[in-house]
């Protein structure tokens, strides 16, 4: 390995712990945010193509044909935007976003330096939900505003006063959510080895605070992470099967209540609707990201090819809720799709959503598929949990195609078989990914 990518390989260990703190790792060029993370990946790249000048190799993957495509989608739909500056700003951000793993398949070339990244995604992970706990705590302790509890998440609690709704060092809950859910999959994938190194208890030790920090997000992505769980379970096929299926019908129940629950949160209260008994009445009027996802069908019929632009919301309709028994009217709301399939075709078009797809499915081939060993076992079932939770139910709910830590672990995952010998994975060359 060259100098500038072991620099590299530096930096891309930084980006991850910046990751794990959006909230505190940005500063100000003008008025424009920054992340640390996209700061960091940003010269990763220049690393990466000094490494590859110096050693004139460059690992090919299949992930690059997605995101040509992907790139294609986003450019073609500038035709509809109303802002083109807007929309070139977007595009950067894409293409920033797509460096984490095309860097990391470039300079990450062993086992040791893949572990030693993995390794600092899961510790940042277990600091920051460590941190939650303690917020949690200050929550039951008197401390339930954010000017005293950092870590609380905006809503306060759910209902008001009585549960925390943390959101820790991200900028929502829902976000974080995402990432400890991704992070615990992550864990998962490296339990026999963290168990070898460090022993047993440590290594669950390790896991402990962002298992335990999850629930308190409150959030519709924890029925990802009960989905995700059921995923890791079914792959690693626990002995005896009566346990192992016992495990993936209770993720499932998990799963569906938690669809419930954040219906019920979701959808507003009216004095007219659907008697829950205790729970309340739940109004027959559509809920804000109900109303938003059909709102994007509308602009999708609107634009089916080009979408509605990069860079453009997408949802534009009046919506109306009741708030504390009072009927409120918002018109001219504008927002996301709340939904990853639905907003990416809404603003780039069907050729967007064909392109990050094909980047999915390329990731997904490179992990090893023949399990010879535990640990190869648990690192595709943990790479699987987490990609495919968040696609098959996460991407319900939310538009993660512009989350950094989605695309950081990507990248880990393509460039997975670098952490197992060839002799065990059973995959081609991590270049045929």
């Amino acid at each position: 390995m060259s100098v500038a990518g072991r620099v590299g390989q530096l930096l891309l260990a930084g980006a991850i712990v910046a990751l794990a703190a959006p909230k505190f790792t940005h500063f100000f060029y003008g008025p424009v945010p920054i992340q640390l993370s996209d700061a960091l990946v940003g010269l990763a790249a220049l690393c990466t193509l000094a490494h590859a000048a110096t050693t004139r190799t460059i690992r090919w993957s299949w992930m690059f044909v997605g995101f040509a495509v992907y790139l294609t989608g986003a450019c073609l739909s500038l035709i509809n935007v109303d802002s083109l500056w807007r929309g070139v700003v977007k595009i950067v951000g894409i293409m920033s976003l797509m460096a984490a793993p095309t860097v990391t398949l470039q300079i990450v070339d062993s086992a040791s330096t893949w572990r030693r990244l993995h390794t600092t995604w899961v510790c940042a992970a277990a600091f920051v939900g460590a941190l939650t706990c303690l917020g949690v705590l200050a929550f039951f302790l008197g401390a339930k505003d954010q000017a005293s509890n950092p870590m609380l998440g905006n809503y306060g609690s759910l209902p008001p006063g009585r549960i925390p709704r943390m959101e820790g060092p991200f900028l929502n809950s829902n976000q974080y959510s995402n990432y400890l859910a991704v992070s615990l999959c992550l864990w998962g994938a490296r339990l026999p080895d963290l168990s070898a190194r460090f022993g047993r208890a440590r290594a669950w030790l390790i896991g402990a605070p962002i298992a335990l920090a999850l629930p308190f997000t409150l959030s519709p992505n924890l029925g990802a992470a009960a989905l995700s769980l059921a995923i890791f379970i079914q792959v690693v096929r626990l002995r005896p099967p009566a346990l192992r299926w016992a495990l993936i019908s209770g993720c499932a129940v998990t799963m569906i209540g938690f669809f419930v629950a954040a219906a019920l949160i979701i959808l507003p209260k009216g004095s007219e609707g659907i008697s829950l008994g205790p729970l309340g009445v739940l109004s027959t009027i559509p809920s804000g990201r109900v109303a938003a996802a059909l709102a994007t069908l509308k602009t999708i019929g609107q634009h089916p090819l080009l979408g509605t632009g990069v860079g453009e919301t997408v949802a534009h309709f009046h919506h109306e809720y009741s708030a504390q028994g009072a009927s409120v009217h918002i018109k001219d709301f504008e927002v996301e799709a709340h939904n990853f399939y639905l907003g990416l075709w809404g603003q780039m078009g069907p050729l967007a959503l064909i392109g990050f797809l094909t980047v999915v499915s390329a990731v997904l081939s490179s992990l090893p598929r023949k399990a010879t060993v535990a640990e190869t076992t648990y690192l595709r079932a943990g790479f699987l949990a987490a990609i495919c939770g968040q696609l098959l139910y996460g991407g319900l709910f939310g538009g993660f195609e512009d989350s950094r830590h989605i695309w950081m672990m990507l990248a880990l995952a393509v460039a997975s078989s670098a952490a197992i010998p060839a002799s065990q994975a059973g995959t081609g060359s991590r270049g045929s990914a």
